[in-house]
């Protein structure tokens, strides 16, 4: 078609070819209407602009209804390139409506498409016409809002569909997506004014910014669309040390960013919640590329600020909790600490990233308040090596710090981040870290340590960590006092059965299971139902891990059968939903030795007498890891608390 079209002239595609393509955007076949979507952009330099503003257009809108995926994509791929020839002004509206349209198709092929070619030919246009932030920038705000009010989980309908929701969050997601795909474009239409390009000169430095790349293509590329005198890297220069300055004169396209872009991204951000983690993720993407691209200067005098005071606000939310008020979304923390501080890198941004953590970690357990937003925080900055020290620093104040809920928020918080750290800073800070935790005088402070351990084992390969952990839960599982306490004990058996397939043969053999079988039989003689419920709940499910993990048959017969024949007295009598469940695991026990009768079993196995062997294992232990404690650090705790109002704001 190409060859026929170059060789014959305007009239003959006009007239013979278009008319043939038309008469097929409705084929049967997705074969013929493919075909149609493909010779649109390939006719597209052989006809009039005429012709390609009006009937291609009409042709291409018309098939962006196609109901095959394929035939969709190629409609955006052809629409890119029709837009790119577009000489008439007056189309930018329906162009932009049409592109607004491919945002909204439930094909991820598509809506990709769209976001990487489409879409950044849409944003040249706009920048060349002055209408990127009075139209452009604006449409896509305002269904970013209308978007995150749907995927809100509060504001929907207990009658919407979950999968109706979903949707909703994943096309929010795509539209964060766009503004991030649109960064470049805005950064330009910021910095390439008179007012900036005016002042450039000789001595003007030259800024590169690699981030402008990270897209993976060369449409979002400022040396690539941008077309003006001066070279990108000298306007960039020229930008950043004129708003280094203290003082500076605004001009329309940055008051538009600064009064309604940031403050409405900001806005946006309490009808997030952090189960959306799609968005969340999103969003993160999108303000720490924005301020990247921006610059340090920049990113410290107009978007930090913004922060801060949302942050203030919430410090004063979380202090009216007590008063009757509902929680306060706490998404923007994780925002805050992974899209804006970390994303200016330098020595001033490290010291405020550790205020800052520290800050929350002391504040938010004191309030009450849930440490989801730590935990996504802390998991998103270990896995950058530049910020690996301040997360041990901050967690390094709440191990010292006087109050027991803000330990163990410290200590469960090290079970998040000890999969994302480096094995030396596992061995010589996190454990010494929680074997000062285990030691706490406050119970539950212990208790939150217990999940942190198991961590060690089954996230790392470090004999000295395993031979602490294994000594340390021994030394909890022989404690007489544990049996006391039911959270501990609960989480114990919770540990163990997460444990009993990463753990060495020794431990799981002589330890584990004669203890979960002893747990198994103090259960059954407990007269508090609601206890023996609960720990029955989690010894079913800490015995289904170890019934089919390899074990000798004098453990199977002298531990895991006992354990479970227990557990299936407590099942018949107070738990019937998991009757069936033991006993299937029974039957699996004894599948796997030789079933004795029952004046031939062996004893039943009490919890005395393995906590016995447990205290003798402690001891034996002891010896083997001797000189792992003599380093133990030493806890300092200051006596003085935090002035809670001022918790975050920033000094």
């Amino acid at each position: 078609i190409v060859g026929i079209a170059r060789c014959s002239g305007l009239s003959l595609v006009e007239n013979e070819i278009l008319p043939q393509c038309w008469e097929q955007i409705s084929h049967k076949h997705v074969e013929r209407r493919l075909l149609v979507a493909e010779s649109c952009s390939a006719l597209a330099p052989y006809v009039s602009s005429t012709i390609r503003n009006s009937l291609m257009l009409s042709m291409l809108q018309q098939m962006l209804e196609d109901k095959d995926d394929s035939v969709r994509d190629a409609v955006v791929r052809s629409l890119a390139l029709i837009v790119t020839f577009m000489d008439d002004k007056d189309k930018y509206f329906q162009c932009q409506e049409l592109s607004m349209a491919t945002l909204d198709d439930m094909s991820p092929n598509v809506v990709g498409s769209s976001i990487r070619i489409l879409i950044p030919v849409l944003a040249k246009w706009a920048l060349d016409l002055g209408r990127l932030q009075s139209h452009l920038l604006s449409q896509l705000l305002q269904r970013l809002k209308t978007l995150i009010k749907k995927a809100s989980p509060a504001e929907s309908p207990v009658s919407l569909s979950h999968r109706k929701n979903t949707n909703n969050e994943q096309k929010a997601a795509w539209l964060v997506t766009v503004l991030q795909t649109l960064v470049p474009y805005i950064v330009m239409s910021v910095a390439a004014v008179d007012t900036i390009i005016n002042r450039i000169s000789s001595n003007t430095p030259i800024v590169e910014r690699q981030e402008f790349s990270v897209l993976g293509h060369g449409l979002t590329n400022p040396s690539v669309f941008y077309e003006g005198e001066y070279d990108v890297g000298l306007i960039l220069g020229s930008f950043e040390s004129y708003v280094s300055q203290e003082w500076y004169e605004d001009w329309p396209e940055l008051e538009w960013i600064c009064n309604t872009l940031l403050p409405e991204l900001v806005d946006i951000l309490k009808d997030i919640e952090l189960s959306q983690e799609l968005i969340v993720s999103s969003f993160i993407k999108l303000l720490k590329f924005f301020c990247s691209c921006f610059g340090n200067s920049f990113t410290r005098l107009k978007v930090q600020p913004l922060f801060v005071k949302k942050l203030q606000h919430l410090e004063q939310r979380l202090m009216d909790v007590g008063q009757g008020t509902n929680w306060p979304s706490l998404t923007i923390v994780p925002l805050y600490l992974l899209g804006v501080i970390s994303s200016m890198q330098d020595d001033e941004a490290n010291e405020e990233l550790c205020v800052q953590l520290k800050r929350f970690l002391c504040a938010l357990p004191v309030c009450g308040a849930a440490l989801d937003c730590l935990v996504m925080s802390l998991q998103g900055l270990c896995k950058e090596v530049s910020y690996q020290e301040c997360v041990l620093n901050a967690l390094w104040e709440g191990v010292v710090h006087p109050r027991p809920i803000v330990r163990s928020a410290a200590a469960s918080l090290f079970a998040v981040i000890v999969g994302n750290m480096p094995h030396q800073l596992v061995a010589t800070r996190i454990a010494p870290a929680l074997v000062t935790l285990a030691s706490d005088s406050d119970m539950s402070v212990r208790t939150a340590t217990i999940p942190a351990f198991g961590t060690l084992i089954t996230n790392t390969a470090i004999k000295e960590v395993h031979d602490k952990t294994y000594m340390q839960l021994q030394s909890f599982l022989s404690d007489q006092h544990t049996r006391e306490n039911h959270p501990m004990l609960l989480q114990l058996v919770a540990t163990m059965g997460q444990l009993i397939n990463a753990c060495e043969a020794w431990f799981r053999e002589e330890i584990i299971l004669p203890q979960l079988a002893g747990i198994a039989l103090y259960a059954l003689q407990l007269t508090n139902q609601t206890r023996k419920i609960d720990l029955a709940i989690a010894l079913v499910e800490a015995f289904s891990s170890a019934v089919y993990c390899n074990l000798s048959k004098q453990t199977i017969s002298s531990a895991l059968l006992p354990g479970l024949r227990y557990l299936e007295q407590i099942s018949g009598q107070s738990l019937p939903s998991h009757h069936d469940t033991v006993q299937a695991m029974i039957k699996g026990a004894e599948s796997r030795i030789e079933v004795q009768r029952p004046n031939e079993r062996a004893g039943s196995i009490s919890l005395a007498a393995a906590t016995a062997n447990v205290g003798q294992g402690v001891e034996d232990m002891k010896q083997r890891v001797s000189k792992i404690f003599q380093n133990k650090p030493a806890v300092n705790r200051p006596t003085n608390l935090p002035n809670i109002p001022g918790i975050f704001r920033k000094k």
